[in-house]
């Protein structure tokens, strides 16, 4: 996967997995989002969307993901192959070499995916080169052990979806 740049955003942030604590994003952040990304009043959707994927992913409700998914990396992903388990684990960010819901070469299931059991938001930046928001995380799994999240969302007609990592 292609590393790009990213301008780090100044936040502060109180989320631990599980904790149940919103995250804290600072006015600067904001501001800076409100900058790059016009088209969406930031202050209350990005918290609001944030936590219904946290939501969604400790209720394994998949359907939601895929919902709030931006349609036209959906479908290019479908078109490639790539199983609706699969581009869950994918757009989460839990489906990389060093960082896998699965080990070895084996296909991502629901039954993986469903042993993620807390999510929790740390970390939002912004990707210059791909004009996305980049918020990084940790979840808990039910054997108690803990991957890194990492989301990447775009706005799309003044809406949050989420994307893929280009590269």
């Amino acid at each position: 996967m292609r590393y790009n740049f990213l301008l780090y955003l100044s936040l502060t942030f109180f989320v631990a997995c599980g904790s149940g604590k919103s995250l804290q994003i600072s006015q600067d952040t904001y501001k800076i989002l409100n900058e790059k990304m016009p088209s969406i009043k930031h202050e209350q959707e990005l918290q609001k969307f944030l936590g219904e994927i946290k939501k969604d992913v400790e209720a394994h409700n998949w359907e939601n993901i895929f919902a709030k998914s931006s349609k036209k990396h959906y479908l290019a992903q479908f078109k490639a192959g790539i199983k609706p388990p699969q581009y869950a684990a994918e757009i989460l960010g839990v489906h990389s070499a060093d960082n896998n819901i699965v080990s070895g070469n084996k296909k991502v299931e629901y039954a993986d995916l469903n042993k993620l059991q807390k999510v929790g938001f740390q970390t939002i930046s912004f990707d210059e080169a791909q004009k996305n928001i980049v918020v990084t995380g940790k979840a808990s799994l039910n054997d108690k052990s803990k991957l890194n999240v990492t989301l990447f969302i775009e706005v799309v007609d003044g809406k949050y979806a989420l994307t893929g990592a280009v590269g």
